[in-house]
């Protein structure tokens, strides 16, 4: 159908803002559940979630990773085991192992081997002759809380929880470490270490309390040590645990122990993530879990999109920032664990792909921020006469009717007096749904939702005031 214009008579309404939270709810702040905002200031759909491999056998992940060896394949950590799912399907338990309760990391080196640090033990996994290793003093390995791995130039790296110490393999030998040149000690001001990560094959190692950066050597000399501390670089800003530091593209994101969630950036640069009147809000909500100094955080990508998602479990919420728009929303996924920077996930449930909607039934919904009276017009009330709303139907409606719903609340928590709307049929493009309703009062926020398969865009929300 054509694309129809707004009455001048509507105002549209802004819903475009992702989660803004506030620490005072009674303000109101505009709310957004499996929508995320897109480039265009549209909300799309978030993904739906299909099984990597169909029926897979696979729950209770702790962390997942790609290899490129061979005809490529996914190595992941269960509570109780190392796996393999290769990219023909074939599924393979690797090795079984305790469960340390700690957060597991994995990192490749140029020879292919996988190495992967859960809080006690060291594991190398050789893909060439399919045998997991788990690395001790007789390879000169003497750590006995390896927290955190990751592989620069050839060279692994292995950050030590007990002794705040990291040490180095030899280079493209992951299983070899020489005790007597390979340990170095963080600085005294750096206190409990969690985490280590790479930006432009400088070495981040993250505190609770900061981040040193280590830069590699140019000496040619093997039995030199090849990393310098870097001593013009110091950030007072630490990470809150291993599991909420991953990397991005170009940048680090961490939750800070000031529960604020922060990017490091290849130039060095520290800033707060998400639109500068959420990030008080958030840091305000998300210190009031339980487990808020557990959390896992992930870095994936969908149809060209880039999301930095941290998920509590106990808490049972994720909060998913998508890079593209600086906007934060919530998702009932709760991705544990990511691929790098691909569209492979974990949850406690399996191993996922995302996928554009069109199988799973989600709730999702929209809340607007706070419509508030003018007092200088009108001391006693907004009389509200209808809405518009402006979507976009991507896949095939169903046989049976889906509907959308909208709702009014006068305080941002209890919504009631839903009506319903049906979605324009298929090939409907820019569909325009109307409710013709009277109400008054001096404040309103407006819900949209909607439960179904259907991949949605909502694009114009707009109100007829009298």
């Amino acid at each position: 159908m054509p694309r129809e214009k707004l009455d001048k008579d509507y105002i549209g309404l802004p819903i475009n803002k992702g989660n803004l939270p506030d620490f005072e709810p009674r303000l109101g702040y505009a709310k957004l559940k499996n929508f995320f905002v897109g480039k265009s200031g549209y909300d799309y759909s978030t993904p739906d979630l299909e099984e990597l491999i169909k029926g897979s056998p696979i729950k209770n992940v702790r962390a997942i990773f790609e290899s490129s060896y061979g005809i490529g394949s996914y190595i992941i950590v269960t509570d109780d085991s190392i796996e393999q799912i290769k990219k023909d399907g074939t599924f393979n338990i690797l090795k079984s192992i305790k469960n340390t309760g700690e957060p597991v990391q994995i990192a490749e080196d140029n020879q292919n081997e996988v190495g992967i640090v859960d809080g006690k033990s060291f594991y190398v996994f050789e893909q060439r002759t399919n045998t997991v290793l788990k690395i001790n003093e007789s390879n000169g390995f003497y750590f006995n809380s390896p927290i955190s791995i990751v592989v620069i130039n050839g060279i692994t790296i292995i950050l030590d929880k007990d002794t705040k110490s990291w040490g180095i393999s030899l280079a493209n030998n992951m299983k070899q470490f020489d005790p007597l040149a390979t340990v170095a000690q963080l600085g005294d001001g750096l206190k409990s270490p969690v985490s280590l990560a790479s930006l432009g094959n400088n070495l981040y190692i993250f505190g609770t309390n900061g981040i040193e950066r280590w830069v590699p050597t140019l000496s040619n000399n093997i039995l030199s040590f090849p990393f310098s501390k870097d001593t013009n670089f110091r950030r007072d800003i630490g990470a809150i645990c291993t599991s909420s530091v991953i990397k991005g593209f170009d940048k680090i994101y961490f939750l800070s122990s000031q529960f604020t969630p922060t990017s490091l950036s290849i130039e060095g640069g520290i800033s707060s993530v998400g639109q500068s009147d959420a990030i008080e809000g958030i840091s305000k909500i998300l210190s009031s879990y339980e487990d808020a100094n557990q959390v896992n955080a992930s870095f994936y990508t969908y149809i060209g999109y880039y999301f930095y998602s941290l998920t509590f479990k106990r808490s049972n919420v994720n909060w998913t920032y998508c890079e593209n728009s600086n906007t934060w929303a919530f998702n009932d996924d709760n991705i544990i664990s990511s691929v790098q920077s691909g569209d492979v996930v974990a949850t406690k449930n399996g191993i996922y792909r995302l996928v554009k909607p069109g199988k799973l039934n989600k709730y999702r919904y929209v809340i607007t921020q706070r419509i508030v009276n003018d007092i200088s017009l009108n001391t006693y009330r907004i009389l509200i006469q209808g809405c518009k709303l402006r979507l976009v139907q991507g896949l095939a409606q169903n046989t049976e009717p889906q509907y959308i719903e909208l709702s009014l609340s006068r305080d941002g928590q209890s919504f009631s007096n839903i009506l319903k709307r049906q979605i324009g049929l298929t090939g409907e493009r820019n569909y325009i749904t109307k409710w013709v309703f009277n109400t008054s009062g001096q404040q309103f926020f407006i819900k949209i939702a909607y439960y179904g398969s259907l991949n949605l865009s909502l694009e114009d929300l707009s109100i007829l005031i009298r």
